[in-house]
């Protein structure tokens, strides 16, 4: 199975044209299958993720963020606690920060 067939799956009708050729094969060959289910290598959190296409979305685009904008990985996080009000059930997909969030007391995005 690869990217393009996972994403058939979703009903959002998700494209992976924007994402280029280098992209897509990037992502496609950190792909794995165990027990019957695909996974995908998250690149921020280093372990292996359910390859649904909302995830397989995400990665390319820290993939892009990373290669195409040249921000370092490490400033980059992934399901970042928002709140909104008093509302704090909410993450944000992807968050890039203004500094390494490891080596600041106030981060920023």
């Amino acid at each position: 199975m690869d990217l393009s067939e996972i994403l058939k799956e979703s009903k959002a009708g998700l494209s992976l044209e924007v994402f280029g050729e280098v992209a897509i094969k990037a992502v496609d060959a950190a792909l794995s299958e165990k027990n019957g289910k695909f996974y995908v290598k998250c690149q921020v959190r280093g372990k292996d993720v359910l390859a649904k296409p909302e995830e397989i979305i995400r990665q390319l685009w820290i993939y892009r963020l990373v290669h195409h904008y040249r921000y370092d990985i490490k400033r980059i996080t992934v399901e970042y606690p928002i709140t909104f009000g008093r509302d704090n059930s909410k993450r944000a997909d992807v968050i890039i920060f203004d500094a390494d969030p490891f080596n600041s007391t106030l981060p920023r995005c």
